[in-house]
């Protein structure tokens, strides 16, 4: 698997790749069996184009997901948030001398209730990934606004040694309700080695739902691709029914 590094906001709570995330509190809660569903209407390994087979990494799901844009409900999409100026790498564990209480790892905000899928193809060296979660009908939406407002007022963003450059693609249909589809170059220092990766992604709101459908690679990603699993994705969310058949009209 290649390296890579996450640049934009905190994701959700990590999931285990395609199983349903719920560790969020309650107030951004839903139902059990909600969330079940919404595992199962991610894409699989059979709705891809050949050769990419799925990863159960968690946390490259999460460090993907991060990659390709995703953010938090409600942040300013112009601004980087600190976790991306990190260096990328499995936090190392704090050393506890003999005696002495561990303290307590920090709770991590919990984004809203989300599934995830990564898959990898080897032979391409490319990375693609779906995220589905539950933000409520306006919060869906509002996150496709975020892209037409980078693409208008921050097409580049920089943090500490990364660089992200972000535009329109061609490819740019009506998914779901509503939608935009994005390119972008990640140009970054790793501990003085450069590295320049390319992404795609398409952000969709579908009733309540946020979808991000995403390939990252250090070539260009193929546009057939994106359209090939976006449309699959699309098409396996709008007909899960059995997942909106008890949809709140609240947002969470």
């Amino acid at each position: 698997m290649m390296p890579a590094p996450a640049f934009a906001g905190p994701p959700p709570t990590t999931v285990a790749a395609g199983q349903p995330d719920n560790a969020g509190p309650p107030d951004n809660a839903a139902p059990a069996d909600r969330l079940k569903k919404l595992g199962k209407a991610l894409v699989t390994a059979k709705d891809l184009p050949a050769g990419f087979k799925k990863q159960e990494d968690t946390y490259l799901v999460e460090m993907f997901r991060a990659m390709l844009g995703e953010r938090r409900p409600g942040a300013d999409p112009c601004v980087v948030p600190a976790k991306a100026k990190q260096t990328p790498g499995r936090p190392p564990a704090e050393p506890v001398k003999a005696g002495e209480p561990k303290a307590p790892a920090a709770k991590k905000p919990a984004g809203p209730p989300a599934a995830a899928a990564l898959f990898f193809h080897e032979e391409k060296a490319v990375v693609a990934v779906e995220t589905l979660a539950i933000t409520g009908e306006e919060t869906a939406v509002d996150m496709v606004n975020d892209l037409d407002l980078v693409l208008n007022k921050c097409p580049v963003v920089e943090a500490e040694g990364v660089k992200v450059t972000m535009r329109s693609l061609d490819w740019d249909p009506l998914l779901g309700d509503k939608s935009r589809t994005v390119g972008m170059i990640m140009m970054m220092n790793l501990d003085g080695v450069e590295m320049t990766m390319h992404g795609k992604l398409a952000q969709v709101a579908y009733r309540d739902v946020s979808m991000v459908v995403g390939l990252v690679g250090a070539a260009e990603p193929q546009d057939r691709h994106l359209k090939k699993i976006a449309g699959a994705a699309v098409r396996k969310l709008v007909a899960s029914a059995d997942l909106f058949a008890t949809e709140s009209t609240q947002e969470p």
